[in-house]
């Protein structure tokens, strides 16, 4: 039997998801971080900023669907909300998609009901490992361990 909570999780994320594609358009965001982009054809290129060296700019962007796929790393999304998340999840392996929502909604002052409800589970998805809550002391020493098994 499928667990309701979970069920209505998604359908709530793939709301909020489906409202910031709405209101945010990708290159407006590859803008904003100051990436260069230039057109070739319909579609844009930019250097993709998912892997280091990139010299070619390898990441296509097509603004009609919103999809960015790089051609060197294979990386891919589709909007404005799984590219910034991915993107800052490169420079802080503990940025969240949570994260991510709340950031475009600030600043792009989006209308996104529940906002506040966002906000408190960020706090919740922090400090959950597989499904299990833990205190911040020891998610820092289960991340240690984790860096130092690597």
């Amino acid at each position: 039997m499928p667990d309701n909570h979970a069920v209505n999780n998604t359908t709530h994320l793939d709301r909020i998801r489906n409202e910031i594609m709405n209101q945010i358009n990708i290159m407006d965001v590859v803008n904003a971080y100051g990436m260069e982009a230039r057109r070739v054809g319909p579609d844009f290129r930019i250097r993709c900023p998912f892997h280091v060296g990139d010299k070619n700019a390898s990441m296509s962007i097509q603004p009609q669907t919103q999809v960015f796929h790089c051609f060197s790393c294979k990386e891919k999304g589709r909007g404005a909300l799984e590219f910034v998340y991915k993107y800052e999840k490169t420079k802080n392996p503990n940025y969240t998609l949570s994260d991510a929502i709340i950031e475009l909604a600030e600043r792009y002052n989006l209308e996104i009901s529940n906002i506040d409800e966002i906000k408190k589970e960020i706090q919740r998805e922090k400090y959950t490992v597989l499904n299990e809550t833990y205190s911040e002391k020891k998610v820092s020493a289960i991340q240690l361990n984790e860096k130092l098994n690597k």
